[in-house]
């Protein structure tokens, strides 16, 4: 059975709880970056190792911080999953979805 959003306040909560868990890993994962980089500077200093392998290696570091924003992305797919579970709709009251087969 779907339902429409009774108040904006089924959409936020949603969101916001979803939200919040993506935000707090988000800030776990950018410290344990940032480790990483400093781990990676410090060993490369020791070690003697180049400018040109320091840099490849920042390089791929450098993916990780695109993880980042995958972390958000799940959040917010999450979220939608639980809106569809609770049959919570995004369309206004007065729109009906279109006909599957007919397209009107």
């Amino acid at each position: 059975m779907r339902r429409q959003m009774d108040a904006p306040s089924d959409f936020n909560q949603i969101l916001r709880l979803h939200r919040s868990w993506a935000d707090r890993y988000l800030v776990l994962w950018h410290a344990s970056v940032i480790l990483l980089f400093a781990a990676t500077y410090v060993v490369s200093k020791a070690a003697g190792v180049g400018a040109a392998e320091r840099a490849s290696a920042y390089v791929l570091l450098g993916n990780l911080l695109v993880l980042g924003a995958i972390w958000q992305a799940a959040g917010l797919i999450l979220a939608r999953i639980h809106m569809l579970l609770e049959g919570i709709t995004l369309e206004a009251p007065d729109q009906r979805p279109p006909e599957v087969i007919t397209g009107f």
